[in-house]
């Protein structure tokens, strides 16, 4: 695979986070035997899926800009900036309908033309003290 595949493989792949109704086509851009390396665990695809389930039920009207990605041999990492309405509870937050922000870190291994696994790393606290100060300021 090339360079230039690899990097619009994870431009595809990220963009597609963010649309739970193609999950399946999310499903065609990872290897059979994808896994998504977490700080509480490994994840198989179909936990992967319903985890982006409940952040898009929960952080809806998604802006997402992939702000560069590169690539190494088998490796890609992407710096990601993302928006969106908190929704649905949150760390203990009931729905504020505030915007949201924070940047984000994506890193993966493809092989064979799919990704293969992959590891992220988001400013969930930043998050956190968004929707906090947002129930805060409307009580």
């Amino acid at each position: 695979m090339s360079l230039e595949e690899s990097r619009r493989l994870v431009r595809r792949k990220i963009a597609l986070w963010y649309e739970p109704d193609r999950v399946d086509e999310l499903r065609t851009l990872v290897a059979v035997d994808y896994v998504h390396h977490t700080p509480h665990g490994d994840l198989d695809f179909g936990a992967f899926a319903e985890q982006l389930g409940y952040l898009a039920a929960t952080f809806t009207e998604p802006k997402v800009d992939v702000l560069h990605v590169v690539v190494e041999g088998d490796l890609a990492a992407a710096y990601i900036g993302y928006e969106a309405t908190h929704s649905g509870p949150f760390g203990g937050v009931e729905p504020t309908g505030c915007r949201v922000s924070t940047t984000g870190a994506y890193h993966c291994r493809i092989a064979g033309g799919a990704v293969a696994e992959d590891w992220d790393a988001w400013g969930l606290l930043g998050i956190l003290r968004q929707v906090e100060a947002a129930a805060r300021s409307s009580a």
